[in-house]
């Protein structure tokens, strides 16, 4: 038996598939569906899942792709 918690398992299973359905979260994560939906709403809630997002092929689109990168700095010297 796996040492992850129910959560960890939730989590990792919508890491690498974030449009399983609860269902399918349930069975890989080896927890009920209405499990599932206890751990989503509340990881929702807390503030640990913040969102669920599409990674795109940006050659696979018609037209220019454009990228705006910004970037955090702790001090005011730039490197």
């Amino acid at each position: 038996m796996s040492t992850e918690s129910t959560e960890e398992r939730i989590l990792s299973v919508l890491e690498e598939d974030a449009q399983a359905s609860y269902a399918e979260v349930a069975d890989r994560a080896g927890v009920s569906k209405p499990t599932v939906r206890k751990y989503v709403r509340r990881l929702e809630e807390e503030g640990v899942i913040v969102g669920y997002s599409a990674d795109v092929d940006p050659k696979k689109l018609p037209g220019e792709s454009i990228a705006l990168v910004g970037i955090d700095v702790e001090s005011e010297r730039y490197v």
